[in-house]
């Protein structure tokens, strides 16, 4: 009897306990599912807040953005009205400065124009000067090559060249001394030309003295001379032929030249 009695009740006990079990699991569902529903609740209420603060927040960036670029375009607008303003201040003062300097430039221009035109004109007639002396020369060159073929001409003419049974007959009539001395008489005019252009000296030696003439007459001049004058100071009566000269001094730069007028450097 005893026995039965504790089974019965640990039987009862166990259902109990069982109960008990099922009760607590129940409790542990509901709460579980409570908790599930409370954090969706609360999920929802996040997504919900966060939306809006993004909204608010987009707004807000949208408003600062346009205030933003409302700032650069006025900005912008504002440096382009004072570059415009600038620029036309600038071109009003590059304008008056024309206006002040043009007569000037013009000035200049047209006396740049005139020793342009003089140094032209000098420059033309000088190589007309060369042209005439170089065609003096060589008329005098070509008259005086036509006297000497004249003269050996005329000599030929006057010796005889015989056979040679026929030489001292030949000999007899004209003696070689006296056709020696008549062929001395031809050349004696193209001798004395040479001897004179030998004791004028080298065409060197010519120009550097009258390069230190030249130099010599300017030093006395501070104020300068033309070469008109210069010419006349020396004796020359052609000015022209100083020109290649004149033009090597300016060359060495021991001269100056400011419009047709000559300095010592």
């Amino acid at each position: 009897m005893a026995n039965a009695d504790d089974l019965r009740r640990l039987a009862e006990e166990v259902a109990s306990a069982y109960e008990e079990r099922v009760q607590c699991l129940s409790a542990i569902k509901q709460g579980t599912a409570d908790l599930l529903h409370a954090f969706a609740n609360a999920r929802d209420e996040m997504s919900k807040e966060l939306k809006a603060k993004l909204a608010s927040d987009e707004r807000e960036r949208k408003t600062q953005t346009q205030a933003e670029i409302k700032e650069r375009e006025d900005y912008i607008e504002k440096l382009l009205a004072d570059f415009d303003k600038a620029h036309s201040e600038m071109a009003d003062r590059l304008r008056a400065e024309l206006a002040r300097v043009k007569p000037g430039l013009e000035s200049a221009e047209s006396e740049r124009k005139k020793a342009d035109q003089a140094e032209i004109k000098e420059r033309k007639e000088a190589v007309s000067g060369m042209l005439d002396e170089f065609k003096q020369e060589q008329a005098e060159t070509a008259a005086a090559w036509r006297e000497l073929l004249a003269g050996m001409q005329s000599v030929r003419r006057k010796v005889t060249i015989t056979g040679p049974s026929e030489v001292e007959a030949a000999v007899k009539v004209r003696p070689v001394k006296k056709v020696i001395e008549e062929i001395e008489e031809e050349v004696r005019p193209v001798k004395k030309a040479i001897e004179e252009i030998e004791e004028e000296g080298a065409p060197e030696e010519v120009e550097g003295g009258l390069k230190d003439r030249i130099l010599d007459v300017l030093e006395d001049k501070p104020d300068g001379l033309k070469m008109v004058e210069i010419a006349n100071k020396l004796g020359i009566e052609n000015w022209r032929s100083l020109i290649s000269i004149m033009r090597v001094l300016l060359d060495e730069n021991r001269i100056k030249k400011e419009d047709s007028t000559y300095y010592a450097a």
